[in-house]
């Protein structure tokens, strides 16, 4: 492994052609600026980049099939990353706290988005997420408080802005979009049975909202203070938990 310094105090890692793993926590808090990922590595351990404070791009190599859960949370420099397109699941916590992160494509081969992947994301504008997505994990983007955009593609045409999921998730899981304080409309799918405690909660300037009857349940300040909805419709067999439209705290 070499190490390559130029102006500014900028420091490059070229991880050598021929190794296949980057180990857990291998360069946890490291002064780094950008890092080489030969096409060799086909995992990357948790933690591994945790904490690099100074990183601000990454590209990862298609060859590379997992990585780690916080493989790079708290790489608060961080403003973007290209994913491999044989990855299956983003890990729990992978972006935590990436606060300079604004984009983010997910690939078709991506079937799970785990719990907090991009929990405190608060630069975070657009997310390009696969039809292929089946499960969205809790506070997934809980935080994003800059996020506008979640969309999916259709070729090379987006489908639509705001957040429109994809129709193979069937839960909107606990505070999955809480504090996301720049959206302004949700289209939840057909087939979503369950929207969690908080799911929406803090979303200050969403207008509108969308919701399927298959919707059976609707958990517990699920749209509070939300003081800007005004176009929404609750199935007639929904289930509605405690204070879903809570708009100020209870004395």
């Amino acid at each position: 492994m070499s190490e390559e310094r130029t102006g500014d105090n900028e420091t490059t890692v070229v991880i050598p052609d021929g190794v296949t793993e980057i180990k857990d926590e291998a360069f946890v808090r490291c002064p780094l600026t950008s890092v080489v990922i030969p096409d060799s590595v086909t995992k990357i351990g948790y933690g591994a980049f945790g904490g690099c404070s100074n990183l601000t791009s990454v590209v990862i190599p298609d060859s590379v099939t997992e990585i780690g859960f916080k493989a790079f949370a708290g790489c608060t420099s961080l403003t973007s990353i290209v994913l491999p397109n044989r990855l299956t699941t983003l890990e729990d916590q992978l972006f935590d706290s990436c606060r300079s992160l604004r984009s983010v494509v997910i690939p078709d081969s991506v079937t799970t988005i785990k719990p907090c992947v991009f929990v405190g994301c608060s630069s975070l504008t657009t997310v390009v997420i696969s039809e292929n997505v089946t499960e969205i994990g809790f506070s997934a983007f809980s935080g994003c408080s800059s996020l506008r955009s979640v969309a999916m593609l259709d070729g090379e045409t987006f489908i639509k802005p705001s957040v429109e999921l994809p129709k193979g998730v069937t839960l909107i899981q606990t505070r999955t979009f809480y504090g996301c304080s720049s959206l302004r409309s949700v289209a939840i799918p057909d087939g979503v049975t369950w929207i969690g405690w908080q799911a929406f909660c803090g979303c200050t300037n969403l207008v509108s909202v969308k919701i399927p009857d298959s919707v059976r349940e609707i958990g517990e300040e699920a749209f509070a203070y939300c003081p800007n909805l005004t176009d929404i419709k609750i199935p007639r067999h929904a289930l509605l938990g405690k204070d879903v439209f809570l708009l100020r705290e209870k004395n």
